[in-house]
């Protein structure tokens, strides 16, 4: 199911918003081949940016250090003019500075949902860190949904619902948005 705002997407680029798990990143990499666009994904740019694993930053600096690097990494992606597919980490949003510039950067942002039994279904604990350190790493993800649903939901020019969606199936709901929302055809093939 897609539901949205009235939309045009001036410059080109698109950014997945979402919960831990729900496949932000395997989703960009999917429509950054089929639409021969460039993939960034956030993490990978922080990791770039520090030279150290997600893992390590939220062991040695916390998530406050990990969110700071976080918004540097942001910063730097949208400032870039061209076109991407950015899948973001699913905490990007808990910054309101960070939702204003994802807001304003005047790009497509597709959130990207799933209820937690479903994104528990396909998660890998030992790579989010927010859950790998949880005590009851369950009610952590179901706390993480309840608390940023409405931040993602109020940033969000479109919604896509991917419980029990395949992934083709959510690609081709991306590009439909793609090829009816004023995405340059040359940019995107």
């Amino acid at each position: 199911m897609i539901s949205s705002k009235s939309y045009m997407i001036p410059n080109n680029s698109i950014i997945l918003i979402g919960p831990t798990g729900v496949g932000k990143s395997t989703i960009a990499r999917a429509i950054a081949a089929r639409h021969e666009i460039t993939l960034v994904d956030l993490d990978l740019e922080i990791e770039k940016l520090t030279g150290s694993p997600i893992s390590w930053i939220f062991d040695i600096e916390g998530e406050e250090g990990f969110r700071n690097y976080e918004t540097i990494a942001l910063e730097k992606v949208l400032s870039v003019k061209d076109t991407y597919i950015l899948a973001t980490g699913a905490g990007v949003i808990k910054k309101e500075y960070n939702r204003n510039i994802v807001k304003n950067s005047n790009s497509c942002i597709i959130y990207l949902s799933a209820k937690p039994k479903s994104i528990l279904s396909r998660l890998n604990f030992k790579n989010r860190p927010m859950l790998q350190n949880s005590k009851d790493p369950i009610k952590t993800l179901e706390k993480m949904y309840y608390d940023r649903t409405k931040l993602y939901e109020s940033i969000a020019d479109f919604k896509i619902k991917t419980d029990n969606s395949s992934l083709n199936s959510v690609c081709s709901k991306i590009s439909y948005i793609i090829r009816n929302n004023s995405i340059s055809k040359t940019k995107m093939k």
